[in-house]
């Protein structure tokens, strides 16, 4: 059997990705290296897995507290209506100029706490200088509280994410620091002065449950002020293609086994390539079966057309 991997397989995923965005602001970086197409791409998946989709929505108890709830409780009530059925159109015109303005666009509450924002406006040309922070959380969305543009990494918001949902937000990471004062003294101003220089400081949580200080850190920004997180994804891609080449004869005999056990189908010769997949992101391609698959741990992930 013939086995066949497409040498330049940087050139294949970008100009999957084109392909897949040749509607979008994608097209302004058409003649940028694959790794600076693959960033862009996961930019835009990481927020399309965020906002699409039907959502559960969790409020804390400080934003039902909060004596601005009831002035924009229709408008916080008819957001919480739209994620739950999946219509972010109705919410997009809520978000930051510079989101709408540029599909690219992280600020560093994005980047760093996972958290975004929407304007509670009624008449669609305004903007409130009240906000919602909603933080994304796999198929959930939880309101944090209403706050301003000055809060936009205050250690309020970290405090209401701990002390509501802890135990079930999965990039929530905290860490016992009893006795530690690494940054008890760092007022808000201060820290987001530092995250403006691209340096993370985790955040000092007092837990009154149990009586201790926690260190909670959620995500990051690198010292060139892109998403720590975006680059680890790149870095793992990377490794996972690099280790689907270098053992090419294994994954092919698995493959082929796949192929005659589920469709019957006799092929002699195999060519892969690496391709780009909208909603999921980058992935394999088999030409002459036309199988699109991801390799998991232990078995093939097969992308029906």
């Amino acid at each position: 059997m013939k086995i066949e991997v497409i040498d330049d397989w940087e050139q294949s995923l970008k100009e999957s990705i084109l392909k897949n965005y040749k509607n979008s602001q994608m097209i302004e970086y058409k003649d940028s290296n694959a790794t600076e197409l693959l960033e862009k791409a996961l930019q835009i998946l990481r927020k399309n897995k965020q906002r699409l989709g039907k959502k559960k929505v969790f409020l804390s108890k400080e934003i039902l507290e909060n004596p601005l709830y009831e002035k924009f409780k229709n408008i916080i009530e008819e957001i919480q209506i739209n994620f739950e059925n999946g219509i972010f159109d109705n919410i997009y015109p809520r978000l930051s100029n510079k989101h709408k303005k540029n599909i690219f666009y992280n600020d560093n509450m994005l980047n760093i706490l996972n958290v975004e924002h929407f304007h509670l406006h009624t008449n669609p040309t305004e903007r409130t200088k009240e906000l919602l922070y909603v933080k994304y959380n796999e198929n959930r969305v939880y309101f944090i509280d209403i706050f301003n543009h000055k809060n936009f990494l205050d250690k309020e918001i970290v405090e209401i994410l701990y002390n509501n949902w802890n135990d079930e937000i999965e990039d929530l990471n905290v860490f016992s620091c009893e006795n530690n004062n690494i940054s008890e003294k760092i007022s808000n101003k201060e820290r987001y002065a530092i995250n403006k220089n691209n340096v993370n400081v985790p955040y000092e949580i007092f837990d009154k449950n149990k009586n201790c200080k926690v260190l909670i850190r959620i995500s990051g920004i690198m010292s060139n002020g892109k998403s720590y997180n975006e680059y680890i994804n790149i870095m793992f891609i990377k490794r996972k293609i690099n280790s689907f080449i270098e053992n090419i004869d294994y994954f092919s005999n698995h493959f082929f086994k796949f192929i005659q056990d589920n469709d019957k189908n006799t092929l002699t010769s195999l060519i892969f390539s690496v391709i780009w997949l909208d909603s999921y992101g980058v992935c394999f391609f088999e030409k002459n079966s036309n199988i699109k698959f991801d390799v998991l741990e232990d078995r093939f992930r097969i992308f029906h057309n």
